[in-house]
C-alpha cells in the first residue's frame, strides 16, 4: 500500500517493506521512481534491510510545488515519514539525485542516520547534463531508450560507461520529464556551490560510496 506525506503542496509517496530488519529509506535518481529499488541488483545490495521506498516530489505520484520546494522542504517531508513510521534511527540510501538529498538530510540530522549509502551521487555536475535542458532532448531520450545500439555507441566515452546495460534502462522512465528534471538540475547546480566539507563535520555514521 502506498502512503504519503504532504507539506506546502509537495508530497513524498512511499511504500513500506516488512519491519523485521533494520530500516533503510531509499531515494531514487533523476527521471526514475521508487521502482528502481525493486530490481534484483539493488534488492540484493540492500538485502539486510527492511526498505522504505520513496518517490521524490515530481516523480511517480508525488507532487512537486516548484514555487517553494528546496532542501529544507524535503528535510521536513522526510522527517514527517520518520515520525509517521516511528523511526528513531535508520540507514539512508540515495542514487544520483536521491544521493544529494540523502547527504543533505544526513548533514542536517546526523543523530538519526546511522549508515549513509551514496550510489553514483554527483555533488559537482558534469557540464553535459545541461544538454538535457535543450529542445529535442526528450525526443532523443526516447529514441535512445528504444534503440539500445545507440547507447552502446555512447559507451566509447568514459562518462557514459554501462549506459546501455539492461538494468540501467529498466530503472529509468521511458519518457524524459523535462520540467521536473530541469528544475532539479537547477537545485543541484545551486547545491554544488555549497562548502560540503565544512557542512559534513558532524557526520559520524558509516558511509558507503558506490
Amino acid at each position: 500500500m502506498e502512503k504519503q506525506v504532504s507539506y506546502l503542496g509537495n508530497t513524498l509517496c512511499y511504500q513500506v517493506d516488512s519491519i523485521d530488519k533494520p530500516r533503510c529509506i531509499c531515494l531514487h535518481g533523476m527521471n526514475m521512481t521508487k521502482e528502481m529499488f525493486k530490481t534484483e541488483q539493488l534488492k540484493h545490495l540492500l538485502k539486510d534491510y527492511s526498505l522504505i521506498l520513496v518517490d521524490i516530489c515530481g516523480y511517480g505520484n508525488a507532487k512537486l510545488n516548484r514555487h517553494n520546494f528546496d532542501m529544507e522542504v524535503f528535510n521536513v517531508l522526510l522527517t514527517m515519514i520518520l515520525k509517521k513510521e516511528r523511526i528513531n534511527e535508520c540507514t539512508l540510501a540515495g542514487y544520483c539525485l536521491g544521493g544529494i538529498f540523502a547527504l543533505d538530510f544526513t548533514i542536517r540530522n546526523p543523530q538519526i542516520i546511522k549508515h549513509l549509502i551514496l550510489m553514483e551521487t554527483m555533488i559537482y555536475l558534469p557540464k553535459w547534463l545541461w544538454l538535457t535542458t535543450f529542445p529535442g532532448y526528450q525526443w532523443g531520450y526516447q529514441l535512445f531508450q528504444q534503440q539500445v545500439w545507440l547507447l552502446k555507441i555512447l559507451e566509447v566515452f568514459a562518462m557514459f560507461k554501462n549506459i546501455s546495460s539492461p538494468q540501467r534502462i529498466k530503472i529509468s522512465q521511458a519518457k524524459w520529464n523535462k520540467d521536473v528534471n530541469s528544475f532539479y538540475l537547477k537545485i543541484m547546480h545551486h547545491y554544488e556551490m555549497t562548502n560540503h566539507l565544512k557542512r559534513c563535520d558532524k557526520i559520524e555514521c558509516l558511509i558507503d560510496l558506490i
